[in-house]
């Protein structure tokens, strides 16, 4: 495996070394914090709100929202169900 990366690398580095950037521009990218979100003419739209009491949640589920919800990265360190039941009603909510 070790081969093919660094062969992957080199290929990247021939690429943007000899030929540049390949696309047209440098577009903007979102920071992870701001979440999903879709923007359509303008309109920025969040997910929708949840629609029961993450408390009544299995683990598994609460992590799927969390997951969906992109708030994945705040959940380092978060070990039991009350704090994920928190970290979903605080910025989901």
């Amino acid at each position: 495996m070790h081969v093919f990366t660094q062969s992957f690398t080199s290929l990247l580095n021939f690429v943007f070394h000899y030929l540049g950037w390949p696309w047209d521009s440098d577009d903007y990218c979102s920071p992870k914090e701001k979440g999903r979100y879709a923007l359509q003419g303008g309109v920025e739209t969040a997910p929708p709100a949840l629609t029961c009491d993450p408390s009544a949640m299995s683990i598994k589920e609460i992590k799927e929202a969390i997951k969906r919800a992109g708030l994945t990265a705040q959940t380092k360190g978060l070990s039991e169900k009350s704090e994920f039941v928190e970290l979903l009603r605080s910025k989901v909510n």
